[in-house]
């Protein structure tokens, strides 16, 4: 018998007969350990067990192990069952940790307690949002789901995952800020104990890969435009520059785009046309010409949308050489500026901060 390795898994809590409880959630990191926060082991008023995903079969756990420190609120569940399967090293899921800053699309599976206080409720995939940069020095995330959770009770423990991943464990929630917190996956790690608990149970530590941003220039170039001394104009400039350098870069690229797509959409229009009048000259039918002809008919209609998004793009590019002319006559004047001294030195940067506060955007005319 195998389990399916990362899985949402409800934990429940019981004494014999008696019904079970809903304790919180957790996920399968191998065939026989799950990941949970500490505090759905912390009670030691029955025994915990596990729902396991696909049949709903209920089995009991062990605690294997569980942080002494409050700073890492996690613990690690053993599914007490002979016929689980030793574990595979490819069974195992894959730790993550985040690089950079700005928001990763993520994604929380936990099983919240219904009104009725039912052991078996249904499982709730919830989709959201962390941003690792928004408390750098803070030993915690926060999952910002899509939109509020009616029942946010028994989501704790569940993981928090990123481009199928694990990159922490959900401990609370805040009613104010309707965040989750997660616990990271890079914390976790650092933690001897559970490092040599993994060793113990599975025989090696997974090591986390690292998730960097999708756009790390950009989210780069924000990061130095947000950094850049106000004083400094060169630098401010400089950093602006840089920003719209990018923005450069991402719009040349659509225009390549655009015009190789036409150019082949061209190309097999023109085939379609030679094919239809070769038809038309060696045979006496009409049929096939004439389905040749309308198909190159559409091909060209669609090289010509991509020849006029391929004009489009170029106007774009366009504008940004204009606004990089602006924007080194403006640096020129203001070299020149800084050079004068007295009265006629304020007077021109006085002059010149009046013509960049109230310059017009001027656009190149439309093609």
């Amino acid at each position: 018998m195998s389990m399916a390795t990362g899985s949402a898994v409800l934990l429940l809590e019981g004494e014999g007969g008696d019904r079970p409880q809903h304790r919180g959630s957790g996920y399968t990191i191998s065939p026989t350990l799950i990941l949970t926060a500490a505090f759905v082991v912390q009670r030691d008023a029955g025994r915990l067990f596990a729902r396991l995903p696909g049949g709903g079969q209920v089995r009991p756990c062990t605690v294997v192990w569980k942080s002494s420190s409050g700073e890492l609120p996690v613990a690690i569940l053993r599914i007490d069952d002979p016929d689980l399967r030793p574990t595979d090293p490819q069974a195992l899921v894959e730790f993550a940790r985040f690089i950079g800053q700005g928001e990763r699309d993520c994604t929380v599976i936990g099983f919240p307690e219904s009104h009725w206080g039912d052991y078996e409720p249904e499982t709730r995939r919830i989709t959201g949002t962390i941003d690792p940069g928004e408390f750098p020095d803070s030993r915690r995330l926060l999952f910002r789901p899509s939109r509020p959770l009616e029942r946010p009770n028994g989501i704790g423990g569940a993981a928090a995952c990123a481009e199928g991943r694990v990159v922490g464990v959900i401990t609370s929630y805040s009613l104010a800020t309707h965040a989750l917190t997660v616990v990271p996956v890079a914390q976790i790690m650092e933690d001897a104990s559970f490092r040599d608990t993994l060793k113990r149970e599975l025989g090696l530590v997974p090591e986390p890969v690292d998730l960097p941003p999708s756009e790390t220039d950009v989210i780069d170039a924000l990061i130095d435009v947000s950094r850049a001394d106000p004083t400094n104009i060169q630098q401010v400039a400089a950093s602006q520059f840089r920003l719209s350098s990018l923005y450069y870069e991402n719009v040349l690229a659509q225009a390549r785009r655009s015009f190789n797509a036409a150019v082949v959409a061209a190309v097999a229009g023109s085939a379609f046309f030679l094919a239809a009048v070769t038809f038309a000259m060696t045979t006496s039918q009409l049929a096939a010409p004439l389905v040749s002809l309308l198909g190159g008919g559409v091909v060209e209609v669609v090289a010509g949308l991509n020849f006029w998004l391929y004009s489009r793009t170029s106007h774009q590019l366009n504008s940004f050489h204009l606004r990089l002319e602006r924007m080194q006559r403006f640096l020129v004047a203001n070299s020149v500026s800084v050079g004068l001294s007295g009265d006629r030195r304020e007077e021109a940067l006085s002059e010149l901060v009046r013509i960049i506060a109230t310059v017009e955007t001027a656009e190149p005319p439309s093609p």
